[in-house]
């Protein structure tokens, strides 16, 4: 923490200041994406319980679903709160599509 400190004061010497408005607000959005993962996996959990005694295959259906679950549902919410990053994620997929 203290390196990442010294460094963040040196480059805003050298640069300005870096962590402006549009870094906050995609942070929060990025909060919130997290919130909303966090809650679809553990609505899985609720409704499809871990089960340390289980089979192999049970409880790696258990974490397919999770994580294909967490990952549509933060993805869903980055787009939907029309994160900076994920913008430019779809953009740089348009980009690619339109150029095959």
């Amino acid at each position: 923490m203290v390196n990442v400190a010294m460094l963040a004061f040196i480059l805003r010497k050298k640069i300005g200041t870096f962590l402006d408005g549009e870094f906050y607000r995609s942070l929060g959005k990025t909060a919130i994406s997290s919130l909303a993962m966090g809650g679809a996996i553990f609505l899985v959990g609720h409704f499809l319980p871990w089960n340390d005694m289980s089979s192999f295959y049970l409880r790696l259906r258990f974490l397919a679903i999770s994580i294909t679950l967490g990952m549509a549902t933060f993805l869903a919410s980055a787009y939907l709160t029309r994160n900076s990053e994920m913008m430019m994620v779809i953009a740089a997929l348009k980009r690619r599509i339109k150029a095959s």
